[in-house]
C-alpha cells in the first residue's frame, strides 16, 4: 500500500507538469504572436506554427521555379528552428533557393524576425530584409 501512494504521488506530479508544460509557454517564446498566415506579396505565402512555418502557397519568383523544377512543394517547411532573442523578436533559419544553374540548389541560412503589428520583418545575411504581411 506504502508503494501504491509513493506511485499515485509520482503520477500526479507528472500529470501537473504535462499540463503546465500544454498550457504554458514555459520558454517564453510567444509563437502565438507569428502563428498563422503570413504572405510575402507575389512570391508565397506561409503559415507559422509554434516556431517552425511551412509553404502553404507558391505564387511567383524563384520559388515557382522551385515547384516547377521538381525541388520544393507546398506543405515543405521553408522557416524552422525559432527562439525568442529579444521584444518581438526571434532567430531561426529560413530555407533558401539558389537559382543560378547548373547549381540549383536549397540550404538553410540563420534569419532574423521582427514582429511590428501586422508585419514580419524577416532578415538574413545573403538576401537582405524582406517583409511578410498576415493574411
Amino acid at each position: 500500500m506504502k508503494m501504491f501512494g509513493k506511485s499515485l504521488g509520482i503520477i500526479i506530479i507528472l500529470a501537473i507538469i504535462g499540463f503546465t508544460m500544454a498550457s504554458c509557454d514555459l520558454f517564453g517564446d510567444n509563437f502565438e504572436l507569428f502563428n498563422g498566415d503570413w504572405e510575402r506579396v507575389g512570391l508565397y505565402v506561409v503559415t507559422f506554427n509554434n516556431g517552425n512555418g511551412v509553404f502553404k502557397e507558391l505564387n511567383g519568383g524563384i520559388w515557382s521555379s522551385a515547384k516547377n523544377a521538381g525541388q520544393i512543394n507546398i506543405g515543405e517547411q521553408c522557416y524552422r528552428n525559432f527562439k525568442k532573442s529579444s521584444d518581438n523578436e526571434w532567430t531561426g533559419e529560413i530555407r533558401i533557393y539558389n537559382s543560378s544553374s547548373p547549381h540549383q540548389t536549397l540550404r538553410w541560412e540563420s534569419c532574423t524576425i521582427k514582429l511590428d503589428d501586422q508585419t514580419l520583418r524577416v532578415s538574413t545575411s545573403s538576401t537582405g530584409s524582406f517583409n511578410l504581411t498576415k493574411k
